[in-house]
């Protein structure tokens, strides 16, 4: 019933997208899957971030919710990167590596021809690609509270919406501190 997570190895670093809004810069590396060459968005969070925020556990299990209520996300993974490819990028990419954990990574296939939804767009222009209201019981089940302003955290084509980013989900406290009888 369940399926396994496909952990591969880059062989490239593309790209090292310069992030405005939020607090990382992911990294865009190439990887051989069993399909061939794809891409795939990875951000490097340090030890505390993994082994005591859980944000790779946080990153499967809402991707993984996600598709029980039929909602888009993008293919995920893991993925190692190997210490030859960071030592060839900048200073500050090869700092951003070497305060990394060293474990496989989260990452997610890099998607083409997508727009990031903001909050300026006309909410019908949101209708017609994703059920708002199934979006709005996802977040609270997950307590996500990283879908809003600045960043919408949602990735948009012409038919469809793809969500992305659910690191501040299934926080310990924004879950023990759910009132039952006000929920």
């Amino acid at each position: 019933m369940f399926a396994t997570i496909p952990i591969y190895e880059a062989i490239d670093i593309i790209e090292i997208i310069p992030e405005t809004v939020g607090h990382t810069k992911p990294w865009v590396v190439l990887a051989n899957t069993p399909e061939g060459l794809k891409s795939y968005v990875v951000k490097l969070y340090n030890s505390i971030q993994v082994e005591e925020h859980f944000i790779v556990i946080r990153e499967v299990v809402s991707n993984i919710l996600a598709e029980e209520f039929d909602l888009k996300v993008p293919q995920f993974a893991l993925i190692s990167i190997p210490p030859d490819l960071a030592f060839m990028q900048d200073s500050d990419a090869q700092q951003q590596y070497d305060n990394a954990d060293d474990r496989p990574k989260f990452v997610t296939i890099q998607l083409n021809n997508v727009l990031t939804a903001t909050k300026e767009i006309p909410k019908r222009y949101f209708t017609k690609r994703i059920q708002i209201d199934t979006l709005y019981a996802f977040d609270n089940i997950i307590r996500n509270s990283d879908r809003g302003h600045p960043k919408m955290n949602l990735l948009m084509r012409p038919k469809e919406a793809i969500l992305i980013d659910h690191e501040l989900a299934l926080r310990r406290q924004d879950i023990v501190n759910i009132d039952i009888n006000n929920l």
